[in-house]
């Protein structure tokens, strides 16, 4: 289920726009990265749960921080 509430804020962070699309794109790493860990069952109890959810915090929070908005929504700049 984390790879579909990936997508599904990925969608919305870009339908609300550049200003808190940009915000809430950071969320998507949160989900993208929880995801992989699952995937890998890398996560075995609560600490390696908030350890993803920490690392999937800073990864994001750096990506809106320091990456263009035309990267961070690079798939629909294409179709624009």
């Amino acid at each position: 289920m984390y790879w579909i509430t990936a997508l599904a804020t990925y969608l919305f962070s870009f339908l609300a726009g550049f200003g808190i699309g940009q915000i809430t794109v950071g969320f998507t790493f949160v989900f993208i990265i929880l995801a992989i860990a699952h995937s890998f069952n890398w996560i075995k109890n609560g600490m390696h749960y908030m350890a993803f959810l920490v690392s999937g915090l800073v990864i994001g929070g750096l990506a809106i921080t320091y990456v263009d908005d035309a990267l961070l929504f690079f798939p629909f700049v294409l179709l624009g």
